[in-house]
């Protein structure tokens, strides 16, 4: 009974902070209002709280979410992005944990440098779910957010193969002393990574074969297929965990698989339909429940660690806030001083085309800076410090609360400055000559795709019509030479025949009429299908177009008397 009352009253508080979100009368980002409700909810003595399990909060909401995210994001895009990606999510996790680490050690010698090191690593990953609800969509150009997105992806795995070889020097399971130790981390890095993506890779491609099978077996059995679909990404994340390798990335990359695989344009419509919006509702389920738990952690967190976190006599609760100040200033500051350095540098790299940072302005570099805003990633993994050393089970592990203290005031603290200053850099460059030009970019785009399946439509209906004339039969002739009563008798009958024909003939018209609008429809999905895969539609108007045709499919579909729905 407990655990269906927590989904319920989970469920319940993401339906109303989105209605509080609808009623106030100002803009306030709904992940907020999200996090103050389950903090609200959570802050009494006798109050609403969920056991926080960080190994079991990754399972359960993490792969969906990036699976869905990766899903979404054309593989070809985040090639033609992947030095910009990997400079981020690769590289600046490493300088973030390395210079940020030392940071802090230097002014919290309290702090041990390995310790210091994990807190580091806890603060690198970045969320993009955070994000995209406070700028909103359409906010940040498309290059850029594209970026931030793979980023947020890719980076997760990163810093937290960082956090764990942080935990293990602090243990004092291994050292980072020598040469040949950072050759180590560097190999268990990559063993992770590429063990996660050839994971995910693998396990989507068997799954997809694996589902299509079901699904040309069991054409009206969309409820099974739907629940094998559903399991993905948890399959793809708990396969890759089993064989120590990246969980997160092979979510994600079992996202970009399905993408790839053309999948959804094999599947009949109404399951793809039936997907988008289960996926819909699940994500909208997944980013609430993601916030709320963040906001229902915070109260527990900051009245059972605050006095575990004054490790030193001289530390108070204005000095945690001041560090927490702190850390986010020299965080910020370290990521707009690399995107600044990659965008000096970006000219002069080998490449023929230089990085997208290139082109930034100042302005562009501090947005991007303030965008990495650091989400629920960055609780699970400070939660995940084990709290005892496994060595010495009667030691507890160094600074552990005052390191999830200062991650859970960090968190805060920037979804509050991204969530204040963001909108403001962002309103300008809305007002600017940019947004109607690409609009109209956008528009001519529209016209040109809707113009081009229009055509292939005609060409399919006339084709259609063509053929059903050749094969209508012709009627026959009534014998006129009977008497008056047979004539009576036949005129009756006659009009009785008369009005069940045009009964019978407007049903063959309404099939005929269906018959060639079918035609029609999917010629136009051939035609759509065909410009996205050679790159001739952005990836928003390939999926508002493909789900007006399916739509429209279904409904003919739910007309026809030979197609019941």
């Amino acid at each position: 009974m407990s655990i269906f009352i927590t989904i319920f009253v989970i469920i319940l508080l993401i339906a109303l902070s989105s209605t509080v979100h609808k009623l106030l009368p100002f803009k306030f980002p709904l992940p907020f209002i999200q996090i103050i409700l389950g903090a609200i909810v959570s802050w009494p003595h006798n109050g609403f709280h969920v056991t926080f399990d960080p190994e079991l909060f990754m399972l359960l909401f993490i792969p969906p979410l990036l699976f869905e995210d990766g899903r979404k994001m054309p593989l070809q895009d985040f090639i033609h992005s992947g030095r910009e990606i990997i400079s981020l999510a690769l590289v600046l996790v490493f300088v973030t944990v390395v210079g940020l680490g030392y940071v802090i050690y230097f002014f919290m010698p309290e702090m041990s440098l390995p310790v210091a090191f994990a807190l580091a690593a806890v603060l690198s990953p970045t969320d993009a779910v955070a994000l995209s609800s406070i700028v909103g969509k359409g906010r940040l150009s498309h290059k850029l957010m594209q970026v931030l997105e793979g980023e947020a992806l890719m980076n997760d795995a990163s810093a937290l193969v960082s956090l764990k070889f942080a935990i293990a020097v602090a243990l004092g399971v291994t050292a980072l002393t020598t040469a040949n130790d950072y050759v180590i981390l560097s190999v268990s890095f990559l063993k992770m990574a590429v063990g996660g993506i050839i994971v995910g890779i693998t396990f989507a491609w068997l799954y997809i074969k694996f589902i299509l099978l079901i699904t040309k077996s069991q054409n009206d059995e969309m409820g099974s297929q739907m629940i094998l679909l559903l399991l993905l990404p948890f399959g793809a994340y708990a396969i890759a965990e089993i064989l120590e390798f990246s969980g997160i990335l092979s979510a994600v990359v079992a996202g970009m698989t399905v993408n790839y695989s053309k999948f959804f344009q094999t599947t009949p419509v109404q399951m793809r339909l039936r997907a988008n919006t289960t996926w819909g509702l699940l994500e909208y389920l997944l980013n609430g429940a993601v916030f709320l738990m963040l906001g229902l952690q915070i109260p527990a967190i900051f009245k059972e660690t605050y006095s575990d976190a004054l490790i030193d006599p001289s530390t108070t609760f204005t000095t945690l806030l001041g560090d927490i100040l702190l850390i986010y200033l020299a965080l910020m500051l370290l990521r707009f001083l690399w995107i600044f350095l990659l965008k000096v540098l970006s000219p002069y790299t080998p490449f023929k085309k230089p990085m997208m940072f290139a082109s930034l302005t100042i302005k562009e570099i501090v947005i991007m800076t303030l965008s990495g805003v650091r989400g629920t990633v960055t609780l699970a993994a400070a939660l995940s410090i084990p709290l005892l050393i496994s060595t010495n089970p009667d030691i507890p592990f160094p600074a552990r609360y005052q390191v999830i203290f200062l991650a859970a005031g960090i968190i805060i603290l920037s979804l509050i400055s991204a969530a204040l200053i963001l909108p403001v850099l962002l309103r300008k460059k809305k007002a600017e000559n940019e947004a109607p030009k690409i609009a109209l970019e956008t528009n001519a785009e529209e016209q040109t795709v809707r113009t081009e399946i229009a055509t292939a439509a005609i060409e399919a209906a006339r084709k259609t019509a063509a053929t059903l004339q050749s094969n209508k039969e012709g009627e026959a002739e009534l014998d006129d030479e009977q008497d008056t009563v047979t004539q009576i008798m036949n005129q009756v009958i006659g009009e009785i025949q008369q009005v069940n024909h045009m009964i019978q003939n407007t049903k063959e018209n309404d099939a005929i009429e269906i018959h060639i609008r079918l035609a029609a429809v999917r010629a136009e999905r051939r035609k759509l299908y065909e410009l996205n895969s050679h790159n001739k539609l952005s990836t928003e108007l390939y999926a508002k177009i493909l789900y007006e045709l399916d739509l429209a499919e279904t409904l003919l579909l739910g007309r026809s008397p030979i197609h019941p729905n």
